[in-house]
């Protein structure tokens, strides 16, 4: 499984002969954000089988981004989504595929075998697109397994339900750290936030997941994801705003890191430039899943 940074929360995950995009914001601008680091995303970061939408904010759901999508492709959303979008953009609102936590749907891969698994998970944020609209949806985090497994954190502040994902075996973390601005608000983790996320996603001592299963095996010892990669943060900020706690805009992937290494977290941090990409070792078997189950 390979996970490619592009940004913010947009990731290339790339596994099994499929390739989604995380959150696709691929242009210069976002509302009163712009793109102060990386460049735009590579013409091949676009070509994927589906994308997965975490919530309804507009540095999340961005509407130009999901045009530049081949026209056929899946966008897996929160339940809602398709309501907002259904008004003008009904093309993009017919490819939805609303989900809520719990929800389970295949990605099949292009060539019709192999393909991805993906768990809609709870995240802890707003999930109404602003306060001037009256559209929302749960906030979502998503697990993807294929010959690995991921865990895309969404935008989420610490919650209890994130050790649910410890028998699942995740090999790649993919944590929020930051945020678009000098401060972050509630529905958000910082570095040390995220330190704690990735520690509750590990399974406890002496069990770890059966490879392609959700169901604990026997071990000597706790697994842990192998891989944890620090994102959304470092890439939009507010324009007029360049001066302000640019710590904030710069510093939050490398604290992360910092903070993983004092706290002897069992992971090994990446910290990704724009466009660069990480591998994790495959061991779990594709299993065959019904749409939202």
């Amino acid at each position: 499984m390979d996970v490619t940074w592009w940004g913010h929360s947009t990731v290339l995950i790339a596994d099994a002969g499929t390739r989604l995009l995380t959150d696709p914001v691929l242009g210069m601008r976002v509302a009163h954000l712009r793109r102060r680091a990386g460049a735009r995303p590579a013409a091949a970061a676009v070509q994927v089988d589906a994308a997965l939408v975490s919530h309804l904010h507009a540095d999340h759901l961005d509407i130009p981004s999901l045009r530049l999508l081949p026209p056929t492709v899946p966008i897996l959303v929160p339940r809602g989504a398709a309501a907002l979008l259904r008004r003008r953009h009904p093309t993009l609102a017919q490819r939805c595929v609303e989900m809520v936590p719990g929800d389970r749907t295949r990605v099949p891969a292009p060539n019709g075998g192999g393909g991805l698994d993906v768990l809609a998970v709870p995240a802890r944020h707003d999930g109404s697109r602003g306060p001037w609209s009256r559209h929302r949806g749960p906030a979502l985090g998503f697990v993807i397994t294929g010959t690995a497994t991921a865990w895309f954190a969404g935008d989420t502040a610490l919650h209890d339900a994130m050790a649910d994902l410890a028998p699942l075996g995740i090999d790649i973390a993919l944590v929020p750290v930051g945020g678009w601005g000098p401060n972050l608000g509630p529905g958000h983790i910082d570095p040390a936030g995220a330190v704690e996320a990735v520690r509750r996603t590990m399974p406890a001592a002496g069990t770890m997941p059966a490879a392609g299963t959700g169901s604990p095996r026997t071990a000597p010892g706790p697994s842990a994801p192998a891989i944890a990669v620090p994102i959304h943060y470092g890439t939009l900020w507010p324009m007029g705003l360049d001066r302000v706690r640019p710590d904030r805009f710069h510093e939050p992937g490398r604290e992360f890191a910092r903070l993983a290494d004092a706290a002897r977290l069992p992971a090994e941090v990446r910290v990704l430039a724009h466009g660069e990409s990480a591998t994790a070792p495959g061991n779990a078997i594709p299993t065959a899943s019904a749409d939202n189950g």
